[in-house]
């Protein structure tokens, strides 16, 4: 062990990045009847010097208030749209110091079902092979890739989100005391509420307003909300978590927490 730990002291490490930026919408969202033909674009960006090859693949995106999101397996999930959308190549080149536009074509079927349907265009630049030396000895060159996720969202008329607050879970953070809420959906449609919370004492006076954020909530997919409950003398409160889903019905839930 003592050898190892000589051994790395004398190594140096080099980063080098393959500079491929995603300058575009990162959702791309689509309405479209049965049987319809949709186009769409990504917009590449290169800052660097030399040009940069890039892939593209597809994939489909989960979101778990548990675990967080994953990606996974394209055409793993019921709703996926992956199958649907066509490039003209799967390998691109996007120029030194310039911009290359991407063409995507959604042939969405006849037979689709009414709702939302959505999948993710992986773009992911391939590090160059120089096959050069290292520049000294005992160094080590890597390269550092990032890989962006581009949703595309395709809107069939009908069907419609079904928003719902459950598991509350009322803990200790490092801040504090802080409410933790599951916002699902079980309906059919994308959901994209603003929440927000207010707690009231024990009077029923509001005492509190929280700001929440916009969320995306897709269909049989849930978000963790969290909200930290500090600045209140002890006693007895009530909170009520809010969704505004755009114009749609505002869905709410309301918890009893103590202070000590």
């Amino acid at each position: 062990m003592r050898q190892l730990a000589v051994i790395a002291a004398f190594l140096s490490l080099g980063v080098a990045r393959a500079q491929v930026q995603v300058t575009s919408s990162l959702v791309m969202e689509h309405a479209a009847a049965g049987s319809a033909v949709l186009e769409g674009s990504v917009t590449l960006s290169n800052p660097g010097s030399a040009p940069v090859q890039t892939q593209l693949s597809l994939g489909d995106v989960r979101s778990d208030a548990k675990v967080g999101t994953a990606y996974l397996k394209p055409g793993t999930l019921e709703r996926s749209n992956t199958s649907w959308i066509k490039f003209p190549s799967t390998l691109v080149t996007v120029p030194a110091r310039g911009k290359l536009t991407v063409p995507y074509r959604v042939q969405v079927p006849q037979n689709a079902a009414a709702g939302s349907h959505w999948g993710v265009i992986f773009v992911t630049p391939v590090p160059a092979s120089t096959g050069a030396a290292p520049a000294r000895p005992n160094s080590l060159s890597l390269q550092q890739v990032t890989r962006y996720a581009v949703q595309v969202v395709v809107q069939v008329p009908g069907g419609q989100a079904r928003l719902k607050f459950q598991d509350p879970q009322l803990g200790r953070g490092t801040g504090g005391l802080q409410l933790s809420v599951t916002l699902g959906n079980t309906g059919t449609r994308l959901a994209v509420p603003t929440t927000r919370a207010e707690i009231y004492d024990a009077r029923g006076k509001l005492v509190q307003k929280l700001a929440g954020r916009p969320r995306r909530v897709y269909p049989g997919m849930s978000v963790l909300e969290t909200y930290a409950l500090t600045g209140l003398p002890a006693g007895k409160y009530q909170i009520l978590v809010l969704a505004d889903d755009r114009g749609a019905d505002l869905i709410g839930a309301r918890y009893a927490f103590t202070v000590d």
